[in-house]
């Protein structure tokens, strides 16, 4: 019977051990964080070490103790194989834990059924799943309740001055995280912010109605200046990604006064206009967003233009496209410069109008910020319309404005120097002039 129980036991390492590369990676990676092998070698087969049998039997317990499997979710997704280590190594009473044979077995059964459904269920995630959001308004309670959504982060974290308010958007977004992937949201100070793989940055005043995004400069400047030797200390290797307006000026004053690498900074720049562009043009050319190839460059504001020399739907230029489409007689495009012209004042008004109908614009403005999260973490590399500081591209140099530019994992890869008319080169150099006027005019002291 002892030699049967031996072998279940062989049998059932062995299948933790070698069978699913999923589980034998998270298996690996837990063996590292203890500093031990839960599993060696023998005669007899794959069986756990002495440490690891009373390894697996500790787990066995505190999966048992869990209340439900979503406690269990949480203590798994929050640290990880690291909850087990961390656990384990302090537990004052392991050393009473029986180590019968048969007891290994169950362990066995159990903790292997727990790794493969971290495995299958989380492993999905990125590692890099903490983000701080500095702002909780409108627009900072929305990327947070948006992040949540779609399971973009495992750990959010709200700062605000309004400490109260940080709390109540934190426990009301928390409360439906049941409903979703297990997120942790809390609200908490900058120190908070550590180890944070990003931090959003949406603290300001609001744009009012009537009000351009420039005019909002110095006083958001002096909100951006404060903030920043109060998180960088605490979240260095984090890469931070500026939200608030004019995001092009504040940006650049990040840039200045964050001592952080370039690569690190993103401003949102203009992947929300480049959105509202391809969304009015897909509707008049009746495709999906997805098939439209249209940019906005410049500024995130008057300034901003569309290089329509690059515009392409399906890999045909815009006007081809409406000749030669089957749908041309449908297609709301005349191939000319008044159709242009309006699709840019589209794009430049719909904010203002937004802001007229409703107050505010944050909807939007969230989901533009959870996409770039996303680029971020998938690690492709993808092409996104976002504010960098420019070196000297097309004539520009010393300030922040929006070209296309691949984003992974470590945050600015580099830009796309993709090939422009003399007059869109000109129109972007007008717009970097323009931001330019603004930064004479702000103090960065």
């Amino acid at each position: 019977m002892e030699i049967e129980r031996t072998r279940s036991i062989s049998q059932a390492a062995k299948n933790l051990y070698l069978s699913q590369p999923n589980l034998s990676r998270v298996l690996h990676e837990l063996e590292e964080q203890l500093g031990f092998a839960i599993f060696e070698r023998t005669s007899r087969g794959v069986m756990p070490t002495d440490r690891g049998a009373l390894f697996l039997q500790y787990a066995r317990r505190i999966l048992m103790e869990m209340e439900s499997i979503e406690a269990l979710e949480l203590y798994l997704y929050r640290d990880g194989a690291a909850a087990f280590a961390q656990d384990f190594d302090a537990d004052e009473g392991r050393s009473h834990i029986i180590t019968d044979v048969a007891d290994i077995g169950k362990s066995i059964s159990v903790f292997s059924e727990t790794l493969l459904y971290y495995s299958r269920t989380f492993r999905r995630k990125t590692i890099m799943s903490k983000i701080t959001v500095i702002g909780a308004g409108s627009v900072g309670a929305a990327i947070a309740n948006d992040l949540t959504i779609q399971g973009i982060a495992s750990e959010i974290v709200l700062i605000d001055i309004n400490t109260q308010k940080a709390r109540g958007e934190a426990l009301d977004i928390y409360q439906g995280a049941h409903f979703g992937t297990p997120t942790i949201v809390r609200a908490g100070d900058y120190e908070d912010a550590a180890d944070s793989d990003v931090v959003i940055i949406t603290s300001g005043l609001p744009r009012k109605a009537g009000q351009t995004r420039l005019e909002l400069a110095q006083s958001n400047v002096n909100i951006i200046k404060q903030i920043a030797p109060q998180v960088v200390p605490h979240a260095p290797k984090a890469l931070y990604i500026i939200v608030s307006n004019p995001v092009d000026v504040l940006t650049y004053v990040f840039h200045k006064i964050s001592g952080l690498p370039e690569n690190q900074i993103i401003g949102s720049g203009t992947i929300l206009d480049t959105s509202r562009l391809q969304a009015q043009l897909a509707k008049q050319f009746r495709v999906s967003p997805k098939n439209v190839h249209a940019h906005v460059y410049g500024e995130h504001g008057d300034s901003s233009f569309v290089p329509w020399s690059l515009a392409n739907i399906s890999n045909n230029h815009v006007d081809y496209y409406a000749t030669h489409s089957p749908d041309m007689d449908r297609i709301d495009w005349t191939c000319d410069q008044a159709a242009r012209d309006k699709a840019e004042e589209y794009v430049r008004t719909s904010g203002a109008q937004v802001i007229k109908d409703k107050g505010a614009t944050f909807f939007a403005v969230a989901m533009s910020v959870c996409h770039i999260c996303k680029c971020i973490f998938s690690g492709a590399g993808t092409a996104l319309t976002v504010s960098t500081m420019m070196h000297g591209e097309y004539g520009i140099d010393d300030v922040c404005l929006s070209v296309l530019t691949i984003v992974d994992r470590n945050g600015v890869r580099g830009k796309i120097l993709s090939k422009l008319t003399e007059e869109e080169e000109a129109k972007l150099r007008n717009s970097a002039d323009k931001l330019k006027s603004v930064l004479q005019q702000i103090s960065l002291v």
